[in-house]
């Protein structure tokens, strides 16, 4: 079920008017209790949106329950917004996509919520051109019988996620399978593959330390006093 999750909304709410009370929350399939945590994660998954209205946020105290439209969160129009479920108990609930985050280079899926466009094509790879403050601009190439001529949109970040990331060694890989289809590239085809034999070892090494590089700085930039989330 991991690629069916989209991300999270997590639930904040003042300990203290939490304490003692079970809050039951729900969204499409997925349901869990609070007990009096500040902060809790509540999943998102793809499936639960369909054909129908979209799902809303239900909480529910056993005596009361209410439900709570929280599309401006998937739509990027708001990053947090109120949930009460009486006068005496508000949750502020934002939405966290889940990793990775897009970057240059990316090519990304429309989100469920985000489908249905007419601006956007369905059969195109959707390119991540830059993406910064929330929002992604994504370009394409139309199919014929359009004209050739590259188009780009901005999304917020809610409505995509990653569907395929190149790395550094998939980049080099692409001109050198095209010199293969040449007749220079098949006279050093057998040359080229003892040297990717040989270097092959070098390669996973560096990949595997670069993998720690990148870790440790996350950490680092986290800090030990971050709060724990969902893909901590």
């Amino acid at each position: 079920m991991t690629d069916d999750l989209c991300g999270h909304l997590r639930l904040k709410g003042d300990a203290a008017k939490l304490r003692g009370r079970r809050i039951g929350c729900g969204f499409g399939a997925e349901s869990l209790t609070i007990k009096g945590e500040a902060s809790t994660f509540l999943a998102v998954r793809r499936s639960a949106f369909g054909d129908d209205a979209p799902p809303t946020l239900t909480l529910s105290d056993g005596t009361s329950e209410v439900a709570r439209n929280v599309d401006e969160l998937f739509r990027g129009e708001a990053s947090v917004v109120e949930a009460a479920l009486d006068d005496a108990l508000k949750l502020w609930v934002e939405y966290i996509p889940a990793p990775p985050e897009p970057r240059r280079g990316d090519v990304v899926e429309l989100e469920p919520w985000a489908r249905g466009g007419a601006v956007l094509p369905r059969d195109a790879d959707l390119a991540v051109d830059a993406a910064a403050d929330g929002l992604v601009r994504v370009t394409w190439t139309p199919a014929p019988p359009a004209e050739p001529w590259q188009c780009n949109v901005t999304l917020p970040r809610p409505a995509v996620r990653v569907a395929r990331r190149d790395s550094w060694a998939d980049a080099l890989a692409r001109p050198a399978a095209a010199l293969r289809d040449t007749e220079a590239g098949r006279r050093l085809a057998p040359v080229a593959d003892d040297v990717a034999t040989a270097l092959a070892p070098a390669v996973a090494a560096s990949r595997l330390a670069w993998r720690s590089v990148a870790a440790a700085a996350t950490a680092a930039a986290r800090g030990d006093g971050a709060a724990p989330g969902p893909y901590s």
